[in-house]
């Protein structure tokens, strides 16, 4: 594996590219894009690339704060602002469309996927993935060995972000030290990476792909 940068949070991808913050020995965030070579970029660049056309709505909302989101086919944008773990539903033009309450009252969400008509949360404190309907927000799927007050769990541990590529959800299974991916048709779970060090989050970027073990990124 390649180390790329140290210090780094934020990561996501955009126009097959890919995006992150890091912290220099000061403290101070500085934003970068990464297609090969590292580039510096303003915070203004890497939230425009974060919200795509709906950047001024989403600032005006949350501000600077760095929030998980993910886009559906009809161009609408789900925001989970995980301090609250409420899912916003924005359409095309940044109104809000709806709110959902149901997946938070599990525990707090830490990264969000749709995929069809339903959306997957990963909880990393209860060691669980778990899939609800769009529709009315019920829970349609668990996928966990653990509960909430455990230590630890086995299939999933410290589940931290997803990653969705094609039907396959891929989750960075931290505590395990690992990339999992969860076969959406099947349901199946099989390990994909296994790495030396706490995964907070895999990325695919055309034919590379980047994890964030500890606060490193690196290219595998």
């Amino acid at each position: 594996m390649k180390l790329i940068s140290e210090s780094v949070a934020g990561i996501f991808s955009s126009n097959k590219e890919l995006y992150y913050a890091a912290s220099d020995d000061y403290g101070n965030r500085e934003y970068r894009r990464y297609r090969g070579e590292i580039e510096e970029i303003t915070e203004e660049e890497y939230f425009k690339a974060f919200n795509g056309d709906l950047y001024e709505p989403m600032v005006d909302r949350f501000g600077d704060r760095s929030t998980s989101r993910c886009w559906d086919q009809d161009g609408s944008l789900y925001v989970c602002y995980y301090q609250e773990s409420v899912i916003y539903k924005f359409d095309r033009s940044g109104s809000l469309m709806r709110k959902y309450e149901e997946m938070g009252q599990v525990d707090t969400i830490y990264d969000i996927a749709v995929y069809g008509n339903s959306i997957w949360c990963a909880y990393p404190t209860s060691h669980t993935v778990k899939r609800f309907s769009l529709d009315d927000g019920s829970l349609e799927v668990s996928i966990s060995d653990g509960e909430i007050g455990m230590d630890r769990g086995s299939l999933f541990c410290y589940p931290e972000s997803l990653t969705l590529l094609g039907n396959m959800l891929y989750v960075s299974d931290r505590g395990n030290e690992r990339v999992c991916r969860i076969n959406l048709d099947t349901l199946e779970v099989e390990t994909y990476l296994e790495l030396d060090g706490p995964v907070f989050q895999y990325e695919c970027v055309g034919d590379e792909e980047f994890v964030q073990i500890s606060n490193e990124l690196y290219l595998v």
